[in-house]
């Protein structure tokens, strides 16, 4: 009797090749499963870079309207004290959904005011994606285009 209440016992367990089959199985799902969650976290960084400048845009040209001006130039990451009220700057401050930082341009010489990206972590063919959700997919021409090292999204050409 004792003999066979010790081999239901020894049964009731899991070998450990049943086990690194199964850490092999999640393994294999995990590394198939990583292209769809880079996808998907991808268009969740594009859709969110492109909403924010979509919001940026309207705070200014809002200015802009108002005031028959744009306001003046200042350093990346800082909003123009001009925008208070119009722009929260906890938004416009912060680093962005791809690195870097926003940056009000005024007057710079390729065009007249435009919401640059310096110092992103973002490839051309990430850009191209936001380009899509805003212009026409090309980044030399629109409103969406590549400056240099960095991307603006041109309010005025």
């Amino acid at each position: 009797m004792k003999n066979s209440t010790a081999a239901s016992e020894r049964r009731a367990a899991f070998t450990l090749v049943e086990i690194m089959t199964v850490i092999v199985i999640i393994g294999l799902l995990a590394i198939m499963g990583m292209p769809a969650f880079q996808k998907a976290r991808i268009t969740a960084q594009n859709t969110r870079l492109a909403n924010d400048l979509r919001v940026f845009a309207g705070a200014f040209d809002n200015y802009s309207a108002e005031h028959g001006a744009w306001p003046p130039d200042y350093a990346a990451g800082v909003v123009p004290t001009e925008m208070q009220g119009y722009l929260d700057p906890s938004e416009f401050t912060i680093r962005t959904v791809v690195g870097g930082r926003y940056d009000w341009n005024y007057n710079n010489g390729t065009y007249q005011a435009g919401i640059a990206i310096t110092g992103s972590h973002m490839d051309e063919e990430q850009a191209t994606e936001v380009d899509e959700m805003l212009d026409d997919g090309n980044l030399s021409t629109g409103k969406f285009q590549m400056d240099g090292a960095n991307y603006v999204y041109i309010l005025e050409p």
